[in-house]
């Protein structure tokens, strides 16, 4: 009765999500009228879709994307933005000829019929480069200026160009360089010749830095993070590289580098103001939340930024849930040895309630690691632990386990995600190896390599498709007979493979208590997240995963399969999310569906 009375208010909560409309849109529904179909002639260099994407008034998509109301006022717009678009592209005569709507009151929907005539694409008969005695010709034109003669005229490749330029000479100490493009059109010939006119200026050499807005940080924090020094030439790519380095030191609330005029008035010198602006020190972070596996959560955290003003971080974090309970306490060096390589240390004590145990860990760490670009960065681990099992109720296994783990984990990190907690795009790509055990000592030997992957990607109309994978593999090795308990791969719930209980995909025992595997392949095959309305949107999701209990057992016939619907509204306080999860295919003694409750995107 309890499940069949939260599935019945799931329903409601998904039909009010997908129905919710503006009060304004609900009085006015009677007037207002759904674009269904533009039908576009005469046009043979774009498809249709693509000049729709210019639209305000273009087609509706299917039901779950919404509808698309005509606009009246905006056609004109729409028929001026397809002819620009044309024009850019080097149909320079394309025009709209004629346009009909067509209103059919009755059904409230409305059909635009676009006739357009394209004319002849003009092409690039010559560029030429004028001004420029830095840089040679042949250089300029191989690797910056992105057009060529014979190549259909388009008014993007001049913009390009013209950027790459700028680029080129500020990064060589040109800062004042002026690039103007200029365009002949012979209308009869259809050809277009372009000219670069060069205006390069002085080159200027850097004179003083001039540090300014500390209060608390000592100069050499911030001089390490700088890429350039007095008496180079100054190069405009390493004062916003220098500029991004200072942002992630997490130690200023902003950060600003600013050639100047030189103090001492010579003319082919500049001054680099670092203007700076220091966050506070010590911060308490205060966190609540909820989730179906682990119900209300708690984490505090209290951290002091710049001890000493040296950049330095220590820190206490506290969390506790109805599963577990946790403390750390961590140092932070962002400098090591006097390299861009940051020293963590980390201790702390964890108890957590597991299907078939409880833990309790008491665990070091020493995190090396370094961030070699803006995506890139490298991380060696070494972990040095204690863990305690407890109340063990899997069979075949003593009531009390205790291990001693000595482990070294090297992860490479490749992230171009363009928010961590709500990606709309990018790409997140790890790999990792850990190696326990053996000349490193502790009680039990274990090799563990793992690989995952995150992807996004925006469609039109506030359309993200996402999807995740992870495969990997545990074994042991030397004086030890199995891996343990705590060290094995578990599958199930809200965050891998919905549809199924926590931790309940893979090998169970005869009461049906997890018992892990050694072999994991995982995968959010595909997740749609669709923007309804406000800060409401639904989702679609299809998960795959498997766990074995040796690399031999593997069949791709035993993977798994979730899927389904969700909810999702984006609050001051995160992403709530609610997902239906359907057990696709479920077997004896398991449930047909999940529901899961959290705070966060799954992946």
């Amino acid at each position: 009765m309890r499940r069949g009375r939260l599935a019945a208010a799931i329903l409601a909560l998904t039909a009010a999500a997908l129905i919710t409309l503006p009060a304004r849109a609900q009085e006015d529904e009677d007037i207002r009228l759904k674009v269904t179909d533009v039908p576009i002639e005469g046009n043979e260099a774009f498809s249709d879709g693509r000049l729709h994407d210019l639209m305000i008034n273009h087609p509706s998509g299917f039901w779950f994307l919404g509808r698309n109301w005509y606009e009246p006022d905006e056609l004109e717009d729409d028929l001026e933005a397809i002819e620009m678009y044309h024009r850019l592209e080097g149909y320079m005569w394309a025009r709209v000829v004629r346009h009909e709507v067509l209103p059919d009151t009755s059904e409230r929907k409305v059909r635009i019929r676009i006739q357009l005539a394209e004319g002849p694409r003009t092409s690039v008969q010559e560029v030429d480069i004028m001004g420029n005695t830095a840089f040679s010709d042949s250089l300029l034109r191989e690797e910056y200026i992105t057009m060529e003669a014979g190549q259909p005229y388009r008014q993007a490749l001049i913009r390009e160009s013209q950027l790459a330029l700028l680029n080129l000479y500020a990064d060589h100490g040109y800062l004042e360089a002026v690039v103007d493009p200029t365009v002949r059109v012979d209308s009869a010939r259809h050809l277009a010749m372009v000219d670069f006119l060069v205006t390069e200026g002085p080159q200027f050499i850097i004179d003083e830095i001039r540090i300014e807005g500390l209060q608390k940080t000592e100069p050499f924090v911030v001089r390490r993070e700088l890429s350039f020094e007095s008496g180079e030439i100054v190069n405009y790519s390493e004062l916003a590289k220098s500029q991004r380095r200072l942002y992630q030191t997490t130690l200023f609330n902003s950060a600003f580098i600013r050639p100047v005029p030189a103090a001492d008035g010579d003319p082919n010198h500049k001054d680099i103001v670092v203007d700076l602006r220091e966050v506070r020190s010590i911060q308490l972070e205060v966190a609540a939340g909820y989730g179906t596996e682990d119900r209300v959560r708690g984490r505090t955290e209290v951290q002091h930024r710049n001890l000493f003003g040296t950049g330095r971080r220590v820190g206490l974090e506290a969390k506790a849930s109805f599963i577990e309970r946790s403390g750390q306490a961590y140092y932070v060096q962002p400098w090591t040895f006097g390299i861009p390589w940051e020293s963590n240390l980390i201790a702390s004590l964890e108890y957590r309630e597991e299907p078939g145990f409880d833990i309790y860990r008491q665990t070091g760490k020493y995190i090396f690691s370094r961030k070699f670009t803006r995506h890139s960065s490298l991380a060696l681990t070494y972990r040095l632990e204690r863990a305690d099992l407890r109340y063990v109720t899997v069979a075949d296994f003593p009531s009390d386990l205790e291990n001693n783990i000595s482990s070294l984990n090297l992860a490479g990190i490749w992230d171009t995600r363009d928010d961590l907690f709500n990606a709309t795009r990018g790409v997140y790509l790890q790999v990792s190896a850990e190696y326990a055990g053996g000349f490193l000592g502790g009680t039990t030997d274990f090799v563990r390599p793992i690989g995952g992957y995150k992807y996004y990607r925006t469609l039109r109309r506030g359309t993200v498709v996402a999807t995740a994978g992870q495969v990997g593999w545990v074994d042991y090795f030397g004086s030890s007979d199995d891996v343990p308990l705590s060290e094995r791969f578990f599958l199930g719930g809200a965050n891998d493979l919905r549809g199924f209980g926590y931790r309940l995909v893979g090998p169970l025992d005869v009461a049906g208590t997890p018992v892990g595997g050694n072999f994991l392949i995982s995968t959010n095959l595909a997740e749609i997240r669709q923007h309804v309305w406000s800060m409401f949107g639904v989702v679609g999701f299809v998960d795959v995963g498997a766990i074995w209990p040796r690399v031999a057992d593997v069949r791709l016939r035993d993977l798994r399969i979730g899927a389904g619907p969700g909810l999702r509204a984006n609050t001051p306080i995160g992403i709530v999310r609610l997902d239906w999860g359907v057990n696709v295919g479920p077997r004896d003694g398991e449930d047909p569906w999940q529901i899961y409750f959290s705070i966060g995107q799954a992946f």
